[in-house]
């Protein structure tokens, strides 16, 4: 029971980490352009270019795999699928494999790895994949403030 417990705090907690910052995008893109209000909007790769600002890819690719899993959370209940490593593997490789497996990191640097078909892997610890995803957030909102003053 408690490790159920501690899987759906990390569920809901990266959900929620994940919504605050698309909401920060969408902020975003109605501050350039009021036209943009009513319009569903999504964080991509092509974000930060669309906005004008310039980001580490390295830093982009974690935020695209926090979405990722936080998607997979959302609609597929942790399950790691075909469709989603397809989409990691294009965005990281630039080739669509079906067999691309997730290595999601943790705060101490550690890395596990879910292969297609499985419910995500995370450290036995979650908090520390949570603060790796902070980290990845933090580093995002410094190096946009760096930039602009959005």
């Amino acid at each position: 029971m408690l490790e159920e417990g501690n899987k759906k705090i990390f569920e809901f907690a990266l959900k929620l980490l994940y919504s605050s910052f698309e909401s920060f995008i969408v902020k975003c893109y109605v501050d350039i352009n009021s036209s943009n209000e009513n319009r569903i909007l999504y964080f991509t790769e092509n974000t930060f270019g669309d906005l004008g600002i310039s980001i580490d890819s390295s830093l982009l690719h974690n935020l695209l795999k926090i979405k990722l899993v936080r998607n997979c959370y959302e609609h597929n209940e942790g399950k790691w699928n075909e469709r989603t490593a397809k989409k990691l593997s294009e965005i990281l490789t630039g080739n669509k494999d079906p067999n691309f497996c997730l290595k999601l990191k943790n705060s101490s640097g550690e890395t596990t790895v879910t292969n297609v078909e499985e419910t995500i892997k995370t450290s036995y610890n979650q908090v520390s994949n949570l603060l790796w995803a902070i980290d990845i957030f933090e580093k995002t909102y410094g190096e946009i403030q760096n930039i602009t003053t959005l």
